[in-house]
Parts: C-alpha cells; sequence; structure tokens
C-alpha cells in the first residue's frame, strides 16, 4: 500500500470566538477576556436591544452545535472535541471523566437556563447561524477564523474590509487560570493506493503529480494571472482569487485531494486586519492529542467499549446542560463510564502517548 498526506494548518486559522464589535460599542462594553465577562456581555446582549430595532429579537450567541464543547471546554482545562488530551506531566486524561467536566456542565445549564444558550442549541446548523448574523440578531459565536472577513463580516452591506464587524477575541479565561483554544493534527486525511488497485502504475504517477510543487500552486493559489499575480517569487491574490464564491467553483482549497493548507495564502486572501489577528491568536492555540496507531490489545478494548461510552456520554452530556438530568447524578454517571471500561481505554491512550513521546526524542 502507498499512501501520502493531507495536511492541515494546524495553529493558524483555528475556530475562535467571534463578536459583533458594533454590538459592543452600542453597548459601552469592552472585548470580554474572561468567562464572566463573556456571560455578563450575552446578558447585555439579550435585554439591552444591541441591534437597535426596537424588538426583543436578539440572539446572544449562535453557534453549530459540533462547536460547543470546542469553544467552552478550554476554559475549564478540557479538549472536549477530541476527547483526550495530555496534561503537563504527560498523563492521558478522557475529558468527560474528569471534575472538570462538572464545572463546565454547570456553567453552560446556567446559560441555558437563562436562556443565553438557546433551547436549539443541539441543533443549530451553519447555515441559521449564517442567516442569524445577516439579520443582524446574533452578537457571538464560535467557527473556524476564516469566518471572520471571508463569510460574517460581509454579509453587512455597509460593511468595509478595513474594519471588522464580526471579530475574533483571544480565548476566554475560565475560572482555574486556563485560557487557550484548540488546533488540530497536521494530517487530516490520507490518499493510497490499495494492492488491488487495478493500473496502480498510472494511480502512483497520479499521487506523485498531486502532491508536487506544480499541483499544490494549484489548489492552495489557483490560476496565475487569475486569482493571483507573482513578483519576484511573492504571490499575491487578485480581486478575483478574494472571491470566495469564484475560488470555491474554481475548487481551490479542495477537500477531496491531498493539498497542502498554506498560512502565506490565507494571510493573502484575507483583510489585513484579520491577517494581523491571526498572529495574535496563534500563541494561544494548544496542539490536541496526536494521533497515534494502537496496538492490537489497545485497538480491541477501544472498538468495544467507545461506541458505547460515546453514545452514554452524548446523551447524559445533552440531559446534563438542558437540565433533563440533575447534576446531582454526576458521580453516578463518573462511576457508569468506569463500569464501561473507560479507564482501560485511557490505559491504553497513555501507552499510544508514551510511544509517541518516546519517538520525539
Amino acid at each position: 500500500m502507498y499512501y501520502i498526506p493531507q495536511q492541515t494548518l494546524t495553529r493558524n486559522y483555528m475556530p475562535v470566538f467571534m463578536v459583533n464589535v458594533r454590538w459592543l460599542d452600542k453597548l459601552g462594553l469592552s472585548e470580554p477576556t474572561t468567562l464572566d465577562e463573556f456571560t455578563a456581555m450575552l446578558r447585555k446582549f439579550k435585554t439591552d436591544d444591541p441591534n437597535g430595532n426596537g424588538k426583543a429579537d436578539e440572539i446572544p450567541l449562535s453557534m453549530e452545535a459540533k462547536f460547543v464543547s470546542m469553544a467552552f471546554g478550554p476554559a475549564f482545562g478540557l479538549d472536549l472535541s477530541n476527547q483526550f488530551y495530555a496534561d503537563d506531566q504527560g498523563k492521558v486524561h478522557f475529558s468527560y471523566y474528569e471534575p472538570a467536566y462538572k464545572e463546565y456542565l454547570t456553567y453552560l445549564n446556567g446559560l441555558y437556563k437563562e436562556g443565553l444558550l438557546g433551547v436549539d442549541y443541539a441543533s443549530t446548523t451553519s447555515d441559521q447561524v449564517t442567516s442569524r448574523i445577516s439579520q443582524d440578531v446574533t452578537g457571538a459565536t464560535f467557527n473556524f477564523s476564516w469566518y471572520m472577513s471571508m463569510v460574517y463580516s460581509p454579509l453587512f452591506k455597509d460593511y468595509n474590509p478595513e474594519e471588522p464587524i464580526i471579530k475574533g477575541i483571544l480565548p476566554l479565561k475560565g475560572p482555574h487560570g486556563d485560557q487557550f483554544y484548540i488546533g488540530r493534527t497536521p494530517v487530516s486525511g490520507i490518499f493510497g493506493i490499495t494492492r488491488d488497485s487495478e493500473n496502480p502504475e498510472l494511480a502512483f504517477r497520479f499521487l506523485d503529480y498531486a502532491v508536487s510543487e506544480e499541483a499544490q500552486t494549484y489548489y492552495t493559489w489557483g490560476i496565475k494571472d487569475d486569482t493571483y499575480t507573482e513578483e519576484n517569487g511573492v504571490k499575491t491574490f487578485t480581486d478575483k482569487g478574494k472571491d470566495n464564491e469564484y475560488i470555491q467553483k474554481l475548487g481551490i482549497g479542495p477537500v477531496n485531494l491531498p493539498n497542502i493548507q498554506s498560512t502565506d495564502s490565507a494571510d493573502s486572501v484575507v483583510a489585513p486586519w484579520h491577517a494581523k489577528m491571526d498572529k495574535e491568536l496563534e500563541p494561544y492555540v494548544r496542539e490536541p492529542f496526536p494521533f497515534v496507531y494502537a496496538l492490537p490489545d489497545e485497538a480491541s478494548v477501544e472498538s468495544m467499549a467507545m461506541p458505547d461510552i460515546t453514545t452514554y456520554v452524548e446523551e447524559m452530556n445533552f440531559k446534563f446542560i438542558s437540565g433533563d438530568a440533575s447534576l446531582d447524578q454526576f458521580d453516578s454517571y463518573i462511576e457508569t463510564l468506569k463500569k464501561m471500561n473507560i479507564e482501560q481505554v485511557i490505559a491504553g491512550r497513555q501507552a499510544q502517548y508514551d510511544r509517541y513521546k518516546a519517538a520525539q526524542k
């Protein structure tokens, strides 16, 4: 078998909190830096008519369901989106099996009770978020940084590319001082040739070209003198290259080919304020738990235990946040995870992490 990777950015243009700066200005608020300040901001967004239409139609916070754990977990020191994380001493944890997870649930249950986290939070889609922002009825969201200047801010007819409307903020500092965003592992996918390939030589030639400099330029920049120009070795996007709809039609940044994402091209296509902000956010991005192949025994334990554990965790997550289950049941929840062999799974992940760290030396 023969594989080549698809590589992503790992620290730049990651998912971040974003706020409507016009709403902040209207209410005389500063960008929130802590979880408490963020909560106070949401309350003002809900009650003080920041869109100025005289209606109580504001949805303080709106994000896709998949981003809720990634957004708020780090404030409690947790990487819920990747489930597992290693602490500074190299000890591996399952985020949903930690005491801090109860604090996370308590906080989100509070937002839910106050109407600051919508009753539809578990089913909110990307299209709904975009629609709400375009109607100026939501003031805070969480998504890949790309969206601030490429999608959300341009939804406003009077948007000036020199000034943000929907702007990213630093990660929120939690009750114990945790303050970070979650990055990504460098390999997002692999493309391979199997031993059953009918024409392996042609497949090899295709993949070799697919990772060539010429192909990577097409993936990242598009067509010379159409979507980009080049002078003294420096590439710059044209107006067409900065048109998100146009470049999508050309297939720039494909998800179905082994492209290597580029910070330089991202910096060139986004608004200048956005590129500057990305570098300010970069130091706050923490590496996720690494991908490490499991040994047969480890894989067997995970395949037997994790499907049921994941289902149970997801069910209880919604129940705890919505109040359908009391947080007085959290100890019982932990005991159930223990009976479902989560500690054996953690032991396997610990062994994998130890091998990974040993290989780095």
